[in-house]
């Protein structure tokens, strides 16, 4: 890698070098020719954006040449700077016309835009992102036509083939994400005020380029491909900073949020083959999330976004369950012991904790005995108890306070949970932990089994209420 001085030397003799083209030439031309593009309009054309890319290139060429020359005088090239502010600003206008990306193609400005990351100014810098973001907002290329999606995906296949996803995520790590480290008081006091300001950019700047990688997933139909390209080391960095943001020793803000949404959509779109291939189902990967779930076993989530992120991760967890190596790796994590310290806590956090048991427990007899072994048959048998038969009081202030979907969820889980007791332990190898299923619902009175009887009629209802479209000829199509 680079230093910033052989950077900024390289970088300085290339533009020496494309100094030699007449830019006020080439610009005087294309407005001879084409007398309206100086006029403000609403529709931009192939030639009007050539004349911005003309622009940009020029502003960019003259800055690096001043900073170069004058680099312990910023008023002399203070005005290059804004100059080169206001011609990546200019091309944000571009993020209207999808169908003309390809022009940055074509004039192969892809580089020269991905060389601004590594400007000194950090104001300039952000724009370029800012640029890159719009240009790969997913609304504007659905919103046109066939072609201009695909333009968007060409342009997506440039900056890869440009490594500009990795330039952007190397720029996030080492330029504008801080790892929390301890600081006497006095230290915290100097920098309270000091770093306000640039705290706020750099968070600003995280949201960007996060955004910017969901955007490109999503242009790319979040095929399993992609979200593998994401979570390669020799790509980019992006797992070891997605793990680090959404650690326990990270505070709580939209970037968090944001970084556990993206990983869950990064191990949810990998298919089996890649969750293998890249190691996800490991000690390594898995344990960072479960300890960040670990920290709501004794807390409630202050707000909504905070919910968001405990769900994220969970959803996360559940993607990796769904491979047998990411079953084994949770238990020899202790991950059972962890989620069913969750469910007794009766905190938000037991909603995703009966979720996760119910993916660690699918199809997993060795699973399904070491829950018996935890003593989990206490834990479940009564949350259902208290889904199915517990004070209408009490869940009813669970409904407004976590809402229906949740409480609904809750229930579904945890019978899935002893459906999958049933299903999977062998009756003839294990026969004294099946009988200890059994017995659950012949104790008390068989008031259990009550309960599931109650509460196989009451789905049963539920189901029986959906109306067909047309009940003289039903579909025959089976997700009909």
């Amino acid at each position: 890698r680079k230093t910033s001085n052989e950077t900024a030397t390289t970088t300085t003799t290339t533009m020496k070098t494309k100094l030699t083209i007449d830019y006020d030439k080439m610009l005087a031309e294309i407005e001879q020719n084409n007398p309206d593009i100086t006029k403000e309009t609403t529709e931009l054309t192939e030639k009007s954006v050539k004349k911005l890319v003309i622009q940009f290139e020029r502003a960019l060429n003259d800055n690096v040449e001043k900073r170069a020359k004058f680099s312990t005088k910023p008023e002399k090239f203070l005005d290059s700077e804004v100059d080169l502010d206001n011609a990546i600003k200019n091309l944000q206008s571009l993020a209207s016309a999808p169908k003309l990306y390809h022009v940055l193609i074509d004039t192969k400005c892809v580089p020269s835009l991905l060389s601004v990351l590594a400007h000194e100014n950090e104001d300039i810098c952000v724009d370029i992102l800012e640029l890159f973001r719009e240009l790969f907002d997913p609304d504007a290329s659905n919103e046109g036509e066939e072609d201009e999606n695909r333009q968007a995906f060409q342009l997506l296949n440039c900056l890869r083939e440009n490594d500009g996803i990795k330039m952007f995520v190397d720029c996030l790590m080492d330029r504008f994400f801080s790892k929390p480290k301890k600081k006497n008081e006095r230290e915290e006091r100097e920098e309270k005020d000091d770093d306000l300001a640039g705290e706020e950019t750099k968070r600003n700047a995280e949201e960007t380029i996060l955004q910017i990688v969901e955007n490109a997933i999503e242009i790319s139909g979040g095929t399993s491909e992609i979200c593998e390209y994401f979570l390669n080391e020799s790509n980019t960095r992006l797992k070891e900073y997605l793990l680090e943001r959404v650690g326990k020793k990270q505070g709580t803000d939209g970037v968090k949020l944001q970084a556990s949404e993206l990983l869950s959509i990064l191990t949810t779109g990998c298919d089996e083959t890649v969750k293998k291939s890249m190691l996800l189902a490991n000690d390594a990967f898995m344990d960072p999330i479960m300890m960040a779930i670990a920290c709501y076993k004794k807390k409630e989530p202050q707000d909504s976004e905070e919910r968001e992120i405990v769900e994220n991760l969970a959803d996360a967890l559940c993607a990796l369950l769904q491979t047998k190596k990411g079953q084994e790796t949770f238990f020899n994590l202790e991950g059972l012991e962890l989620m069913l310290m969750c469910v007794k806590s009766k905190l938000f956090v037991r909603g995703s904790a009966l979720k996760i048991l119910d993916f660690a427990l699918t199809e997993n007899e060795l699973g399904c005995l070491k829950f018996i072994d935890a003593f989990g048959l206490k834990t479940i048998f009564s949350t259902f108890v208290g889904c199915f038969g517990g004070d209408e009081k009490k869940i009813k202030k669970i409904r407004k306070k976590y809402g229906n979907d949740y409480v609904d969820a809750e229930c579904e889980r945890t019978l899935s949970v002893i459906a999958s007791l049933f299903q999977n332990i062998d009756i003839s190898k294990n026969t004294d932990k099946y009988n200890r299923v059994v017995s659950k619902f012949v104790e008390d009175s068989f008031v259990k089994l009550d309960l599931l009887v109650e509460s196989y009629v009451s789905y049963g209802k539920r189901v029986s209420k959906i109306e067909l479209p047309n009940d003289e000829n039903p579909p025959q199509d089976s997700e009909d």
